[in-house]
This record gives structure tokens, sequence and C-alpha cells, in this order.
């Protein structure tokens, strides 16, 4: 019997030793906290910033930490992604993902449509409330 509970015990351990050491890597933690204002790297809030190099340097944002430090302190429009919400391993890995995956300048003309269809399922989502709001009882 002793020597069940210690192969339990131990089997417990073992599992949420590796629950606890897995991290999410920079495009999954992307995916979950980003892209659904970035999609494609892009902006569906302010199209003119989106996460392409091109956009990125003409604000000056060149490195990790640039990424980081609006993501900390963001602008309006944007949530801020404190300590507490995000931690600093997960912050850099998803600016290293954004440095190697929206690094040229392709995809431009893609974050366009993706925004025009956001715009046109916004649009449509509206006029339906209207039609909704607008029926008498």
């Amino acid at each position: 019997m002793k020597k069940f509970l210690a192969i339990v015990a131990l089997s417990g351990f073992m599992v949420l030793s590796v629950t606890i050491g897995y991290a999410d890597s920079g495009e999954e933690l992307f995916k979950k906290r980003c892209s659904m204002c970035h999609p494609n790297g892009g902006n569906i809030i302010k199209p003119e910033m989106t996460l392409h190099k091109k956009h990125l340097a003409i604000h000056g944002i060149k490195t990790a930490d640039d990424i980081i430090r609006i993501m900390r302190n963001p602008g309006p429009g944007m949530p801020k992604f404190s300590e507490d919400i995000l931690s600093n391993e997960d912050a850099k890995g998803i600016a290293e993902y954004i440095l190697k995956t929206f690094n040229s300048h392709t995809g431009l003309q893609e974050q366009a449509g993706v925004y025009a269809n956001y715009v046109g399922r916004l649009g449509e989502a509206t006029t339906k409330v209207d039609s909704f709001m607008l029926r008498k009882e």
C-alpha cells in the first residue's frame, strides 16, 4: 500500500511539474492576446499603426523592448498589458514573434483587405440591429 501511495504521489508531482513548466510560444500568446485586433499583423482599430516593419519603423519601434514598452503603456484604443496580466517572459515572446513574423513590407495590402472585411461585417451587424430595433411589436 505504501508503494502504491508513493507511486501516486510521484505521478501527481510529475504531472504538476510538467504543467507548471509548460509555456505558450510567442505565436500562441499572440493568437490568444493580440490577434483579434491585430489579424495578420494589422490593426482593426488604427489601420495606420500595424505591426508590419514599415509602420513600426515610422513610430520608432525597432526592438522587442520597444514593443513591450507599448504593451505596458499603450495609447488610446489598446488595452494595457501590465505584468500582472502578462509576464515579462510572455511579453518578450510576443514581441519577438511580432518582429520575426511581420518584418516584411508585404502583407500591407492583405491587411487592407482584412480591415475592409471587418468594417463590412460591422456594417452588416449594425444594419441587422437597426432593423431589429425598428420592428413594431
